[in-house]
C-alpha cells in the first residue's frame, strides 16, 4: 500500500468482513493517518453510512473532487452500487461474479489518473495454494466458491469479454 501510494491516487482496499475492514482501517489510520484513510460498511448506522456513502460519492464519484491520495476501505457494501471509481484496487478473494462486480469499481470513469496507476491494476489476497482461506471469508462466501474462483482466475481479464466464461 505504501507503495502504491507513493504515486498518490485513490487506493480501494475491499475485504471480506467487517471485522477485517475495522482492524485493517485502525492499522493503516495508524500509519497513513486519519485524513488519508476512509472506512466503509455495513454495522454502520444506517444515517452515519448514508453520510459516509455521500462523502465517498462527492470525493471519488464520477464528478467527485478526488484528493490527491486516499485509501477507501470497505466491505461489500462498496461493490454494491456505488457509482464511485478507484485508481487501483486491492481485494479480498471471492467468488468471481462479486470479484467482478468490485472490479468495476476500478477505473470506471474517464479521466487523468497518477502516472502509477495508468493501468488498472487489481491485486486478489487471501489466495491459498492449499486453499486454507481465512476463516472469515469461508463463512462469508463458503470454501466451494472460493476455491473455483482462485482455480479460474486468469493473471489477467478483459471486461466485458471475459466476463460470461467466468462466470459459467
Amino acid at each position: 500500500i505504501e507503495e502504491l501510494l507513493e504515486g498518490d491516487g485513490a487506493i480501494g482496499i475491499i475485504v471480506n468482513t467487517v471485522k477485517e475492514a475495522q482492524n485493517l482501517g485502525r492499522e493503516l489510520k495508524d500509519r497513513f493517518g486519519n485524513n488519508t484513510v476512509v472506512i466503509l460498511h455495513s454495522a454502520f448506522i444506517a444515517t452515519d453510512r448514508i453520510v459516509k456513502e455521500s462523502n465517498l460519492l462527492d470525493m471519488i464519484g464520477k464528478n467527485g473532487k478526488r484528493p490527491k491520495r486516499k485509501i477507501i476501505i470497505g466491505t461489500q457494501v462498496i461493490e454494491q452500487s456505488l457509482d464511485i471509481d478507484f485508481d487501483v484496487l486491492i481485494t479480498d478473494l471471492c467468488p468471481v461474479d462479486l470479484l467482478l462486480q468490485r472490479i468495476g469499481r476500478l477505473h470506471r470513469h474517464e479521466r487523468k489518473r497518477p502516472d502509477k496507476h495508468k493501468n488498472p491494476v487489481v491485486y486478489v489476497m487471501g489466495t491459498s495454494d492449499s486453499f486454507d482461506f481465512e476463516k472469515g471469508s469461508v463463512l462469508v462466501y463458503g470454501k466451494f466458491y472460493l476455491i473455483r474462483t482462485q482455480c479460474y482466475l486468469p493473471d489477467k481479464i478483459s471486461i466485458p469479454s471475459d466476463i460470461p466464461d467466468l462466470v459459467n
